[in-house]
Formats: C-alpha cells, structure tokens, sequence
C-alpha cells in the first residue's frame, strides 16, 4: 500500500500517476495470483504465446533469412570471379610468354636492356588494363547474370559479343597508356595483328561458363531457402502453404 500512499502525496502529472497506479494494479495482482487461482478454484497455467511474440519470432526468421540469402549472393559472386582470376592469370602468363618470344624474334641484336624495359613495361600494362577495365567488366557481367536464361546458342553469341567487348578495352588502354617510341621493339600494333584470339576466347568462355553452373546453382540453393523460411512461418500460424499458394507436400 506504501506506492499508493506515494502517489498520492507526491506532486507526479496526473497521467503519469495513472500509469504507476496501473502498473503497481498489475504487480499486486500478479503477487497475490496464486491466492486467487485458489479462490476461483482454477490452477495458475502457463500464459500461451501471445501476438507479439509471434511476430518477434517472425522478424528473427526473416533476418535470418535475408542473412542467408546475403550471403548466398557474396559468394556466388566470389565464386565466380575466382574461377575468372585464375583464367585471367593464365591469360597473362601466355600473352607475357609470347612477347618474350617476339622480342627475342624481333629484337635479334639489341641490348638485353632494351629487352628487359620493354618486357616489364608490357608486363605492367598488361596488368593494369585487366585490373583497371577487364576485371570490373567481367564483375559487372556476373552481377547482371542476363546470361542464366540463354540458349546455348544464345549464350555463345553472348559470350563472342563480350570477348570482343574486353578484347577492344584491353586494346584501346594499352595503345594508349603502353610507352612507345622510334626504338620501341614490339609495338601493340604488332601485338594485336599477330595475337591468337581463339585461345583467349575460349578462355573467356571457359570463364562465363563456369559463372553459369555457379549461379544454377546458387539458385538452387536460394529456392531451398526460401522454401525453409516458408516452413519455418507457416510452422507458427500452422498453415502450411508454398509461396504460390498451393499446399507443400512435406516428403
């Protein structure tokens, strides 16, 4: 009774006194509750679940969902440019080994200096055009993923199309930013005129499909989820439908 004679005296607005009285209601109600269940001649029983931790529980299986489905994009993503690095890796290493042998081929009687310069220039540019453009061409194409829904033949025109795209960036940053002079011994006129363009599309259709394979699948494994968080709702308001309406066969 000392927090009713409390309120009572103390200066506290008048809404506020009325939330205290309700609350102290409540604890005296709640203290006293055994004493009642006797004299109604009822057992205190569990509460059941109420609304609001119905829909806690289905904010915590949507993060998670949403969680899972995050990161289920990340590594896909990963996955995919993986596999094109290590292409791209290779790539370099034959493009670096054939300009070694045209310097040698081409540079019969210059100074192994001359050789050396040209070759880590090369080298470095090579490098930073796949970094600087062909990298972030391939990311952009895998984030897209237009590629999933093709035909065959759809998807090897697809993957000429981009070939020819990265082989122009490629193209147009080395013979811009690849140092040259009257001395220069392999040129990226050369270069280009003599490259073995079959051998790096095919590499680039090595890299898009394996992107292909990767995204089936992760949607695969996006459908699962999906499917496991339609479980996991429909388990708490006990009515089991898929996302389309239809009744899941549990097998």
């Amino acid at each position: 009774m000392e927090i009713f004679a409390y309120i009572q005296n103390s200066k506290v607005p008048s809404w506020l006194a009325v939330i205290m009285l309700a609350m102290a209601a409540i604890i005296t109600l709640l203290s006293k509750w055994e004493q009642i269940s006797k004299v109604f001649g009822k057992k205190h029983t569990t509460h059941k679940r109420s609304c609001g931790d119905c829909v806690m529980m289905i904010i915590g299986i949507r993060e998670k969902f949403e969680y899972e489905a995050r990161r289920l994009r990340n590594s896909t993503l990963r996955a995919q440019m993986t596999f094109a690095e290590a292409q791209i890796h290779e790539a370099i290493y034959q493009l670096v080994r054939t300009f070694r042998k045209d310097l040698d081929e081409l540079g019969a009687g210059k100074d192994q200096d001359s050789k050396n310069f040209e070759l880590t220039m090369y080298r470095e540019s090579l490098k930073n055009a796949i970094n600087g453009c062909v990298k972030d061409e391939i990311r952009r194409s895998f984030k897209e993923n237009g590629f999933l829904e093709m035909s065959e033949v759809e998807f090897s025109a697809y993957v000429k199309q981009k070939f020819g795209t990265i082989l122009s960036m490629a193209r147009e940053y080395l013979l811009q930013y690849y140092p040259e002079n009257e001395n220069t011994i392999v040129t990226m006129k050369y270069r280009f005129e003599n490259m073995d363009e079959q051998r790096f599309e095919s590499m680039v259709f090595q890299i898009f499909r394996n992107a292909k394979e990767v995204v089936v699948d992760a949607k695969a494994q996006e459908k699962s989820l999906l499917k496991e968080f339609h479980y996991s709702i429909d388990n708490l308001v006990n009515n089991k439908t898929a996302p389309d309406g239809k009744k899941i066969v549990v097998e």
